[in-house]
């Protein structure tokens, strides 16, 4: 994963997802009623789903996934068998069942205004982002220098914007009645 792209954005269904999501850098997809087969796919391409109260979620029953890697994918977010019951299952889940065995992350009211709040967090903090997303693929396993690129990443995020450099200061600065250690 680059830390040069750009998070993506999708709304499903009624989107023309195929230049927004890209695999390799990190989206949101946006669910607000029924998915086709095609729209889950595409959802499932994005590290966050978020559904309306009313959106329903049904898999693929007896056709073959659109995308050679929609299996790996479902079973990453419901475990092997969970995630082939769910492709079978002739009944859509609720987005309340869905949220509940892990299809999706967060069901709202409001997802548009859920999915705007997350990609404005991510794009105020890009680097950090990409880093741990590499972090979350790799299964916690991260080579030396890619585990220096997230310990920055880190930093950057903790110390990039005036209200966290305003907090480390105050934490560093001497209380009445105390003195600075060594001094």
């Amino acid at each position: 994963m680059k830390g040069t792209e750009t998070p993506w954005l999708v709304s499903l269904p009624g989107s023309d997802p195929s230049q927004e999501a890209r695999a390799g850098s990190p989206g949101v997809a946006c669910v607000f009623s029924t998915l086709t087969q095609g729209e889950l796919e595409v959802a499932l391409r994005a590290s966050i789903i978020v559904a309306s109260k009313t959106a329903l979620f049904a898999g693929g029953g007896a056709s073959q996934p659109f995308d050679p890697e929609t299996p790996r994918r479902l079973f990453a977010r419901l475990g092997v068998g969970r995630a082939t019951r769910f492709w079978f299952d002739p009944h859509p889940w609720s987005a309340r069942r869905a949220l509940t065995l892990g299809l999706v992350d967060r069901v709202e009211e409001d997802p548009q205004r859920s999915c705007l709040e997350i990609m404005e967090l991510w794009s105020q903090n890009s680097p950090a982002l990409f880093a741990l997303l590499a972090l979350a693929e790799s299964g916690n396993h991260l080579d030396p220098y890619s585990a220096l690129k997230l310990e920055r990443a880190r930093f950057a995020l903790a110390f990039g914007s005036d209200a966290p450099r305003r907090g480390a200061r105050a934490f560093f600065q001497p209380r009445p009645g105390q003195e600075l250690a060594g001094g």
